[in-house]
């Protein structure tokens, strides 16, 4: 998660140990630290199939520090400076191009991961309909793709978090918009890294009118 709590695509902070590192220390820092425990794991035997670099990164990782009169170039935030975000991109690019190298040198058959919640919002009436959703998912992994690759790095794995609860219950048809994004990354494999469904109890939300929030429920 490169953080001291649960990062998601509200939270995004910075390690009490980095927190005042400027950008290149910051980046230096997640590259070492990133390279010495993937190596410890594959020296003890057992080598990461998979590390994805963040948690649900949608707004970017590592976030600068504003209450320390941190600027958005002091992290990689997503959307800090406003508008479509195009400033934020190059550094937050430049912080998961140094995990990726980091994991490669630690392992290099571990495969790398990026993952967002994009996966939510893919046919979230909220985000615009599917044909809006899938647009915005692809275009998302397109620009990071593109900025990697200039740096020589590439990911193997999108992974999405999908559940029926934050998509106002569109999980499924998100699922069936998927193969798009599979025909605009060939070479990468697509993944649910995370979803979940109500089981039970009183006032439990029921994201899908066919799928009771029962044990059966979830199970069906």
């Amino acid at each position: 998660h490169y953080s001291d709590w649960w990062a998601d695509p509200g939270k995004q902070q910075k390690p009490t140990a980095w927190l005042r590192l400027s950008f290149d220390d910051l980046a230096d820092a997640m590259y070492t630290w990133t390279k010495s425990t993937i190596k410890a794991l594959a020296d003890q035997g057992t080598p990461p199939y998979a590390v994805q670099i963040g948690n649900e990164v949608t707004h970017g990782f590592l976030w600068p520090n504003k209450t320390l009169g941190q600027s958005c170039s002091d992290g990689g935030q997503l959307y800090c400076s406003g508008g479509g975000g195009q400033a934020d991109w190059p550094g937050f690019a430049a912080l998961v191009g140094r995990g990726i190298q980091g994991a490669r040198e630690g392992c290099p058959s571990t495969l790398i991961a990026i993952h967002t919640d994009l996966g939510n919002h893919i046919c979230n009436p909220n985000a615009g309909g599917c044909a809006q959703g899938i647009a915005f998912t692809i275009k998302w992994y397109q620009r990071l793709s593109d900025l990697l690759a200039a740096k020589q790095r590439h990911f193997d794995l999108i992974g999405l978090s999908m559940y029926p609860q934050w998509s106002n219950g569109t999980v499924i048809e998100s699922i069936a918009e998927l193969p798009k994004l599979a025909q605009a990354f060939p070479a990468q494999r697509i993944y649910v890294a995370e979803t979940s469904y109500p089981a039970c109890c009183s006032g439990s939300p029921q994201p899908i009118a066919a799928y009771p929030v029962t044990e059966a429920g979830q199970l069906k």
